[in-house]
């Protein structure tokens, strides 16, 4: 992606429809590989309220990414990073949990630092974006 001209300032329109097909894609991927892995089928009806509250929150910094301004693909790739990174470790946990049950029931921690999710990957791809404006 070409570096856009300094004076292009503002939201980044385009980066709102990336920020929710992003957030529509870890969600959803995240489902169907659980239901692939685990053989468990979850109905679109029961779960589309689930899914789609999982969908915004991972959508969430891409959308505090477009909102300011990010155009250069470093910020977007670092919070993508971070995104696949926590979802891969919700996704292994479910997983586990799966295949292995110990009575143990919903892993509430995990629950809570998934809803806390969006302040820090949106905290360091917004870092990357500003540090990349001052340098320009």
């Amino acid at each position: 992606m070409a570096d856009p001209p300094a004076s292009v300032d503002g939201p980044y329109g385009p980066g709102c429809g990336i920020a929710l097909l992003l957030g529509v894609a870890v969600a959803a991927g995240t489902a169907v590989v659980f239901q692939l892995l685990t053989g468990r089928a979850t109905g679109l009806g029961s779960e589309a309220g689930p899914l789609t509250a999982q969908a915004l929150l991972a959508a969430a910094p891409f959308a505090a990414l477009a909102l300011a301004g990010a155009r250069r693909p470093l910020p977007w790739l670092s919070a993508l990073a971070l995104t696949l990174l926590l979802w891969g470790w919700f996704l292994a946990a479910g997983i586990s949990y799966q295949w292995h049950p110990d009575g143990s029931g919903a892993n509430i921690g995990l629950g809570l630092v998934m809803l806390a999710s969006p302040l820090p990957i949106g905290a360091v791809g917004l870092a990357v974006h500003f540090r990349q404006k001052r340098r320009r």
